[in-house]
């Protein structure tokens, strides 16, 4: 069982076999009914505080991965990958605000990033060692080189 929280306000609770999402906090309570909890709304409304501050704690965590194929990244997480064969990046669909990304490719092919970088649908990394850090901007809409 898991719940996740993001910090737009929309909460999903999963059961362990992953068969049950829900999503909203109209429907937290639900959720709060479901786990066996008692107590009235001010207890859901701190339950749903905690659960957010956990999801925006966890989002300041940096994963490292080794890529060798195609591969999409983790909505949510800042991500830094060594790119170690040509392929394509495709950045995250539902970045939240200030979600970054390091995309570093470790020899002399391309690496195609795929998304609204800078207002291109794609950029292609050419050289090897050449590191791209983007950040999404829920302002703008897009992912920015910095």
């Amino acid at each position: 069982m898991s719940i996740d929280v993001n910090p737009n306000s929309r909460a999903s609770f999963t059961d362990k076999d992953g068969r049950l999402t829900i999503y909203g906090m109209n429907v937290l309570r639900k959720v709060y009914d479901a786990l066996g909890l008692v107590g009235d709304n001010s207890d859901l409304d701190n339950l749903f505080n905690q659960l957010i501050s956990v999801q925006q704690a966890l989002q300041d965590e940096v994963y490292v991965s080794t890529v060798s194929s195609d591969y999409t990244c983790v909505d949510g997480v800042n991500e830094i990958l060594e790119v170690t064969a040509a392929c394509t990046i495709t950045l995250s669909s539902n970045p939240v605000d200030g979600e970054q990304k390091t995309i570093t490719p470790t020899g002399f092919f391309n690496v195609a990033v795929s998304g609204s970088v800078n207002g291109e649908s794609s950029i292609t990394m050419k050289g090897a060692y050449d590191c791209m850090d983007v950040v999404y901007y829920v302002d703008l809409d897009r992912w920015v080189i910095q």
